[in-house]
């Protein structure tokens, strides 16, 4: 063999050793720590303890969850710009943690700890001598979950919204005076969700904040001036009602004021607008004069029939006085609940009854009834579930992609009801008659009867009452 070919093996082979021999200690040295070259999601833990990598990882995940992302929203409530045309923009903060980020960083450590301390030499010699070399990045696995997404936009996209408004009626003293149509926002809730998801991984890339633009578009309700008017003519008419309520000698004269605020306009699933009855200003005004005498509940259902019978005989389009008035009604006198209708004491502090086969609600605070409120459950095809819940989250307006309706004052409601189903997280809840999109209510004249798709429905007024004084957390019986 030639001197110099004897060398260069030689030299290959001290090479050899020596590199073997340096690796292997290498191992021994790095055996309680990461190996040289290692970092988990961009954080060099090379030498680092386990312990010690692991936290200096999992604020680096801290710091992920915390990345800013700021939706804009075009604030079509303030001028356009005269140089572009743009409205100017409102900002949404929120951070990618709020938006559904969800990081695997224990997979992500042990994958990264693995390298250099396999007792397999041959995975070892794979691992170790490329990592050793020229390092190795172990990313965090991660998934975006929609359900938070969904609560982001319903929570803080949506109340920032101008929504459409219809053209309505409103009364100014004793005068009805129609309120126009204004443009307004809808956002496209998946293309938004399908948004937020992609922009989730640019939290793992810097530090500067993810701005993204909401998808909407403005919206104009078909709702309009001239589907309205006939309307207003009818309230004007059930206005000059001539309505003497007694009861055990005392006398009610609602007046003209009280008459025109008893009325709401709905829509039904048609579409057909209508007026009907608006039970939280009934029962307020019962309450209020002739509460101490009367079955303000019960005497609730008879004024509502026997206005339901003069709006029928009223004329929408001619500006005259019904023919058949309304002289004196009866009241109906207070009198003991029917015992089982709900449960005084129950709890020590506030908690809520709800009576499917009555239809109501009863406000409930330890010993003492507080108010009773007329209801509309599920229907019997999709029933509201029985057994005992608790309040969870509180939205003043999201919306219900399924049924693509706003649900004012909405109240999740959490738990196992009594045949063992665990309520999905925004599926039952207390909500105001639910809303379209162009801010008409629908379902009034199903108050009292099941009609809902399985949440409690309650009147316009009454559900914004509920909502401001249930707690998150408080009881909730359905019977």
């Amino acid at each position: 063999m030639p001197r110099t070919l004897k060398l260069t093996l030689i030299t290959i082979l001290v090479f050899i050793a020596l590199s073997v021999a340096s690796l292997g200690i290498a191992a021994a040295y790095y055996k309680d720590s990461f190996y040289p070259g290692v970092r988990v999601a961009g954080v060099q833990v090379g030498g680092m303890s386990e312990q010690a990598g692991k936290q200096l990882i999992q604020e680096r995940v801290a710091a992920y969850a915390s990345h800013p992302v700021v939706v804009t929203i075009p604030d079509i409530t303030k001028e356009r710009s005269e140089a572009t045309g743009q409205y100017p923009d409102l900002e949404v903060q929120g951070t990618a943690g709020e938006l559904g980020l969800q990081l695997s960083d224990q997979a992500a450590i042990d994958a990264g700890w693995a390298v250099g301390h396999s007792t397999n030499l041959l995975t070892w010699v794979k691992e170790a001598i490329p990592t050793f070399f020229n390092g190795k990045n172990v990313p965090l696995a991660y998934t975006v979950e929609l359900a938070k997404s969904d609560e982001f936009i319903n929570a803080k996209v949506l109340p920032n919204l101008a929504p459409p408004v219809a053209a309505t009626l409103a009364v100014e003293e004793d005068k009805v005076v129609i309120t126009d149509a204004r443009v307004g926002q809808v956002v496209d809730m998946q293309a938004l969700t399908s948004q937020l998801a992609a922009a989730i991984p640019g939290a793992l890339d810097g530090d500067t904040a993810t701005y993204l633009r909401a998808p909407t578009s403005e919206q104009v309700s078909e709702v309009t001036r001239t589907q309205v008017q006939p309307l207003a003519t009818q309230l004007d008419n059930l206005g000059n009602l001539r309505l003497t309520l007694t009861a055990d000698g005392v006398t009610v004269v609602p007046t003209r004021k009280d008459l025109l605020a008893w009325f709401t306009v709905v829509q039904d699933d048609a579409g057909a607008l209508a007026l009907s009855t608006n039970d939280s200003a009934i029962t307020n005004f019962l309450t209020a004069k002739a509460g101490k005498t009367v079955d303000v509940n019960k005497s609730l259902a008879a004024v509502v029939s026997a206005l339901e019978a003069a709006e029928a005989n009223t004329d929408r389009e001619v500006a005259k006085v019904p023919a058949s008035r309304i002289a004196t009604l009866t009241l109906k006198p207070k009198t003991e609940v029917t015992a089982g209708s709900y449960t005084l004491g129950r709890y020590e502090g506030k908690y809520v009854e709800v009576n499917i086969k009555e239809q109501k609600l009863y406000r409930i605070n330890g010993g003492v009834l507080e108010k009773v409120y007329r209801i509309s459950s599920g229907k019997w095809e999709t029933p509201t579930p029985i057994g005992t819940f608790r309040i969870g989250g509180k939205h003043l307006r999201p919306l219900s992609r399924t049924y693509n309706l706003y649900m004012p004052y909405w109240q999740n409601l959490l738990g196992t009801a009594d045949n063992g189903e665990e309520l999905p997280l925004g599926s039952y809840g207390f909500h105001e008659l639910p809303e379209r999109p162009n801010g008409i209510k629908e379902g009034q004249r199903s108050l009292g009867y099941r009609a809902s798709h399985g949440c409690v429905r309650l009147g316009i007024g009454d559900a914004a009452e509920l909502y401001n004084w249930t707690t998150t957390g408080m009881p909730v019986v359905i019977h």
